[in-house]
């Protein structure tokens, strides 16, 4: 059985967001064994390349990510259907628009086992039911809640399966935390929070920095470290900039290959988004919870499906950041209830969004329709 997985700009250095999802599926899966091929835009790469032992297909766009259209999709629709030795097509980050239904009906002549990928629910558009139901063998969701949703849409129940993301549970995981602070450099006797994300508004990272300086200014003995994905809204990045350089206990990382180390030096974990600003399951909740880092977020999208309310960490009504504030407080005043939920935050990372949790479900799927006649 050989799968072709297909997604946009999953390219090196790997970019953070959906892309780091399919990522990970592709990693997951050559792990369980799958023989498996990316084929994926790129703005930098054209041709085949091999990375961790996978075969990565690239087809030049002279767009960048998040500004490929239609138009760019179409190459990559075209090329899969040049590859006839394979048995899965895996759209991952799903596939809609009537300008699909020639390809797509090319492949089920060719008896090919087509599934989509849902990461988000703004991609549902009047078109996904039909696309579900008729074009698609399976179609995947990450969360009960999106699951809900479609099943509302009238996505046929027997065509959908709830496939999680997952994240690297090697090199997200608990380390030292007193070593990983010398070894970045950070200050000690402080409580530190972490949050990454886009500089775009609706990440709440300005309300975010106003609330820890208001903390701080109360007296409060807290650091905030914000890793930066590099992208956002140029007004919004220069002033999350110019409100970090008024207060040296607001830091600013650029992308770094030592995120991991970030996670390890925290306390907490807090993402202030708002729901349309990140994805259905956001892959940093995954990567605190496999850190053993308790997380803070506002009742958005799937968080609740990755937070345990009390147990892992906090679930938040949105937008409410006194109820943040006081929650932020609880868990710096008490080390025993940090130390319990920094336990529980580990366990149900490699219970539920580990590689060996998630790279068996995608064989055994690819595997199941492939045997199907």
């Amino acid at each position: 059985m050989k799968a072709l997985l297909i997604g946009q700009f999953i390219e090196p250095p790997f970019a953070e967001g959906g892309v780091n999802v399919i990522l990970n599926w592709v990693k997951a899966s050559h792990l369980a064994g799958v023989n498996i091929t990316v084929l994926s835009l790129s703005s930098r790469f054209s041709g085949s390349r091999r990375i961790f032992g996978v075969d990565f297909e690239y087809i030049k766009t002279d767009k960048p990510r998040f500004q490929s259209n239609l138009i760019d999709s179409l190459p990559i629709q075209m090329a899969a259907l040049k590859r006839l030795d394979f048995d899965i097509v895996h759209f991952a980050s799903s596939i809609d628009g009537l300008s699909a239904i020639p390809v797509l009906s090319i492949l089920k002549l060719q008896k090919h086992k087509i599934i989509s990928s849902y990461l988000t629910n703004d991609c549902f558009s009047r078109f996904t039911p039909f696309f579900s139901n008729f074009m698609f063998h399976v179609v995947t969701v990450p969360s009960k809640r999106m699951f809900s949703s479609f099943i509302e849409k009238k996505i046929a129940p027997e065509k959908m399966i709830l496939l999680p993301s997952c994240v690297d549970e090697n090199y997200f995981c608990p380390r030292d935390k007193i070593e990983a602070r010398e070894k970045l450099g950070l200050k000690e006797g402080y409580f530190i929070i972490f949050s990454v994300g886009h500089f775009r508004r609706g990440r709440l990272i300005i309300p975010l920095i106003k609330l820890i300086n208001e903390m701080i200014g109360k007296g409060a003995k807290i650091q905030l470290i914000i890793g930066w994905t590099g992208q956002g809204e140029k007004d919004c990045i220069d002033e999350i900039f110019s409100m970090a350089r008024k207060n040296q206990l607001i830091k600013i990382i650029p992308p770094t290959e030592n995120i991991n180390l970030y996670y390890n030096a925290s306390d907490i974990y807090v993402l202030s988004a708002g729901s349309d600003y990140v994805i259905e399951t956001p892959l940093s909740l995954l990567e605190a919870a496999s850190s053993g880092v308790p997380a803070l977020a506002f009742n958005i999208n799937g968080s609740s499906e990755i937070i345990q309310d009390g147990q892992t960490g906090y679930i938040i009504k949105e937008n409410n950041f006194d109820e943040m504030e006081l929650k932020i407080n609880q868990l710096k005043d008490n080390v025993q209830l940090l130390n319990e939920m920094s336990k529980n935050s580990r366990k149900l990372a490699l219970s539920s969004f580990s590689y060996e949790r998630t790279g068996p479900q995608l064989s055994n799927l690819y595997n199941k329709l492939a045997d199907q006649s």
